[in-house]
């Protein structure tokens, strides 16, 4: 989660455009990751270090999708970390080079993904029974938050985003049907790991470290609930990907 943070905020510094047609990167080299290395991207415009993730990792990054969203492939990809150094022939900004990032993971990793629609085990984000217990935000705009290990800090944020954020969390699909338009303020403490291990089941309960369950954690802290539901969700399928030759 903290590396899709990372690629949220980095991406909200730059306009969106789309990449020139065919647009690829001039130079790219890719070798394994060693102990110690930085851990995500570290852009320029025109230029993309990628560090110390793995192949799956970088499949959600430059297809905007989450991690659950990806599905199959070798073990080797959730496993070996790799770090990459490319290089536009043009002063690239984020969005294009994310674009840019797909053809280059298919040319070195022999990447190959079809993509279709699964129902999968979801949740609805809900106002719990006595109403939302969150402030409204005083700073403006939307997207403006801080996170760590068991802790998500809002100084404005909407559903919708508290809902993308949550689904990364969870690694299940989250939708915001809260029916709240506003804008909040609030911090959100949890045992992160013992969310995501009680996401199938939706478990309330507290954990033996004394942390709540994000599930608890809501409802207490910030008067929301999230609701089981099934959830048709776009997947990435990988058919094939190799190691590639390093460079």
């Amino acid at each position: 989660m903290r590396l899709l943070f990372l690629w949220v905020a980095v991406a909200s510094l730059w306009a969106q455009d789309p990449a020139p047609d065919a647009a690829r990167f001039e130079v790219a080299s890719i070798k394994p990751a060693a102990i110690g290395d930085r851990t995500g991207n570290f852009p320029s415009p025109g230029t993309l270090r990628i560090g110390n993730l793995t192949l799956r990792q970088m499949i959600t990054q430059s297809s905007r999708v989450q991690s659950y969203q990806v599905v199959g492939g070798p073990a080797w990809i959730d496993t070996d970390r790799f770090n990459i150094d490319a290089k536009a022939s043009f002063p690239a900004k984020m969005d294009q080079m994310m674009k840019m990032l797909g053809p280059l993971l298919e040319e070195r990793f022999q990447l190959k993904v079809h993509r279709e629609t699964r129902d999968v085990p979801g949740f609805a984000l809900v106002v719990a029974k006595g109403g939302p217990k969150m402030a409204a935000s005083d700073q403006p705009g939307v997207g403006s938050w801080r996170e760590r290990r068991n802790e998500i800090t809002s100084f404005s944020l909407d559903m919708k985003m508290l809902a993308y954020i949550l689904a990364g969390s969870l690694g299940s699909p989250v939708a915001d049907a809260t029916g709240l338009t506003g804008t909040y303020k609030f911090t959100l403490e949890y045992d992160a790991d013992f969310g995501r291990a009680d996401a199938a089941s939706g478990a309330t309960a507290s954990d033996p470290s004394g942390l709540s369950s994000i599930f608890e954690a809501l409802q207490m802290q910030l008067g929301l609930k999230l609701d089981k539901q099934p959830t048709p969700v776009e997947v990435i399928l990988v058919d094939r990907a190799e190691k590639p030759t390093m460079n």
